[in-house]
This record gives C-alpha cells, structure tokens and sequence, in this order.
C-alpha cells in the first residue's frame, strides 16, 4: 500500500455505539445457536446496509412483517424498537422473541408512559416514519409528532400539561430549537416536561463532527443513508463545510473524491461496523 499524501484525522467515536453492537452479538449468538432453524428479523437488525449483508450470510432471513413469518421461528426484535402492537401478534404465532433493543431506546420508551401515566400530552422530536417513532407511539396514544420548527402548531397546549421527548438519533441542537419554538407558540401552556431523550452517543459524534469537519478540506461520514444518525452526521458536517460526503462502502467515485485532497476527516455513524470504516480508510490511503 503507497502511502497517503493527505493527513486523515479519523475521530475518536467511530464504529459500533454499545447498543448497536450488543444487538449484533445477541442476533450471532443467536443463529449460531440456532442452526437449520429459520431465524428472522423484523427489518434490519440494525440500519447499515453492508453489517446487515453480513448478517444474512450467517443465515438470518428479514421480514417485513410478522405475517410472512412461519410458526416455530425464532423473530429477532430490532434495535431501534418494535411496536407493542406487533409484538403481540407475534407472541400469538408461537414465535421465539429475541429483544435487541437498544437499552437507551427501550428507557425513552419508558418515559413515555410514565409521561402519559402523569397526564400529559406526549409531543415527541423525529421522524414520524423512523422505525423507532413507530415504536414509541404505541407507548404514547394520542402522541404528536413533530418533525421541524414549522410544525409546531400554535395554541394547541393551552392550559395543558405536556411531555417532551426527542428520537435519539435527532440532532441536540434540533431538539433544543424547536423546544423553544413549541414554547414560543404556546405560552399559556400549564405544565411542561422537558426530557432530552437524544442518545449521548449520537451528541457525542454531533460535537466532534462539527469540529472536525472545520479542521479539514474534506469530511467523510461512513455509514447508510438509512441510518438517521449517520444522515445527521453528514447535515452537521456539511453545515461546517460543504465539501462533506456520506460513504456507504469502498466504491463508486470515493477514489475521485480523496485525490489530490490535503486533509481528510473521518466519523462513523453508530451503526457503521469497524471493518467496514477500515476498508474505506484503506481505499483513501492508495488514492489520497
């Protein structure tokens, strides 16, 4: 291998976030246990395309829905959460749960009915389409989803007690803004609940994409464009400097992008496997 003429700064929280990678251990373990029994996930185990393409060659097989799934099989519960509402029709086909919930999702979704067991109005951060959202509004009937500060409606918590929480994978700083904003349009509100629910993990990666993508001529955040805090990572890094770029995988035009270039910075999404950000690594040295 040549070596690179370009400084890489590859930053310290890289890989698997400790949630995502008990996740991937519990559903090895699982079909290594398992063998010639069908083992299924309800989506991805975890959102990276090229961790997932590892799984499946190990023999995991992704549904999804629970009704394609035969009796008898053992159903892998993803990390980003599953509704109740799914579980128990899966409890009802006989079905072998095996519950890969990140810890830090698992303990928002209890504060989300401890919200609701206070009687408040449980308006929650992120993405209405996420798996993790979906998973959460079983938890909080009647919640509100609000995705960006032109959603918030105006007046509607007047007199009311309400409980706000973010998705884990939302930007801190995104959370905090339209917090402000929920204020601002409702300031007759009676009660509010603030509980910053976003993932240290992910606002520790936030904090030094933001200040690596200043410090260099090229970011690179490694990880799927299904992954929601991978994708933050590249808004964050791109908001610095716009010469910031999502890499799946060592491929396509990433040789293009790396030649010539003096300084490169180097982040991973939560979700982004330590072999996969070494591959990519290995590919910036022979064409930096």
């Amino acid at each position: 291998m040549k070596r690179s003429a370009a400084k890489i700064v590859i930053a310290k929280n890289t890989g698997f976030c400790k949630g995502v990678k008990r996740a991937v251990q519990i559903t090895e373990r699982t079909l290594a246990e398992n063998p010639g029994r069908n083992v299924y996930s309800l989506g991805p185990v975890i959102h990276n395309s090229e961790a997932m393409r590892k799984l499946s060659g190990l023999g995991l097989k992704v549904a999804k829905s629970v009704a394609g799934i035969p009796e008898g099989s053992v159903l892998i519960l993803p990390s980003h959460g599953t509704p109740e509402s799914v579980i128990t029709v899966a409890a009802g086909k006989r079905l072998k749960l095996v519950d890969v919930t990140c810890p830090h999702v698992a303990s928002v979704k209890r504060i989300c009915r401890d919200l609701c067991a206070r009687g408040r109005k449980v308006v929650i951060i992120g993405e209405a389409e996420h798996a993790e959202i979906k998973a959460l509004k079983d938890s909080a009937p009647g919640c509100i989803i609000i995705e960006n500060e032109e959603q918030v409606p105006e007046g509607l918590f007047t007199s009311g007690k309400i409980g706000i929480i973010s998705q884990t994978t939302q930007s801190k700083d995104r959370f905090l803004g339209i917090v402000g904003v929920i204020l601002k349009k409702n300031p007759l509100v009676k009660e509010v609940d603030i509980c910053n629910t976003v993932c240290r993990d992910s606002a520790g990666r936030q904090e030094e994409a933001k200040k690596l993508a200043a410090q260099v001529e090229l970011m690179l955040v490694i990880g799927s464009a299904t992954s929601a805090n991978t994708r933050r990572l590249a808004e964050i890094g791109a908001s610095v400097n716009g010469n910031t770029h999502l890499v799946e995988k060592p491929a396509g035009n990433l040789a293009d992008k790396v030649k010539g270039t003096r300084s490169i910075g180097v982040i991973s999404g939560a979700s982004t496997p330590s072999w996969l950000i070494e591959e990519v690594i290995g590919c910036i040295k022979e064409n930096a």
